[in-house]
């Protein structure tokens, strides 16, 4: 068989079908290779990530979208639970990562801060803090504070907070 005319030096028809699984075949070993490397890196396929649901809304759309960016080969395969559930998930190893407000200070845990979120104090109108702009969280140790009936949510507390409550109630930004 011949694969190749020698003058001028040209492939022959059996030769351009040689030359062409040829190249498939190298490309397909690069991209085993990389695979291969990725792997002994620790960049898995699939990462699996819990999460709690007040991040399904902003949190975990904007951390999916940055892994396909960055990491297209990988898939975020998300799970929503509550905090206690999380904690056990990681622990008997069903998730490799959790995102979440706080799960027990645990040694083998990595933490990473995703995002701060502003929070607001709504309070009486005699209440110390009323004629301050701002508190800290310290601050309001020893006192009852209650979350929002309409919604557990920080965003929608805050948003709410800042636009209407009772004129006997004043506002005060936690920070």
């Amino acid at each position: 068989m011949t694969l190749f005319v020698r003058r001028p030096t040209r492939p022959t028809e059996a030769g351009r079908v040689f030359i062409e699984g040829a190249r498939a075949i190298l490309a397909e070993t690069d991209e085993l290779i990389a695979r291969t490397v990725r792997a002994e890196l620790g960049e898995p396929g699939a990462v699996r990530v819990g999460y709690i649901l007040s991040a399904a809304y902003d949190t975990m759309p904007r951390l999916i979208r940055a892994v396909a960016k960055k990491h297209p080969d990988v898939q975020v395969v998300p799970r929503e639970s509550w905090t206690p559930d999380l904690d056990a998930a990681l622990q008997n190893g069903d998730l490799d990562v959790a995102v979440f407000h706080t799960l027990p200070d645990r040694p083998e845990y990595l933490r990473r801060p995703l995002r701060r979120e502003n929070f607001v104090a709504v309070v009486d109108i005699n209440h110390p803090f009323a004629q301050r702009g701002s508190a800290s969280f310290e601050e309001f140790e020893g006192q009852t504070l209650t979350p929002s009936r309409a919604c557990g949510t920080s965003a929608w507390t805050t948003r709410t907070a800042s636009r209407s409550f009772p004129s006997r109630w004043r506002k005060v930004s936690a920070r």
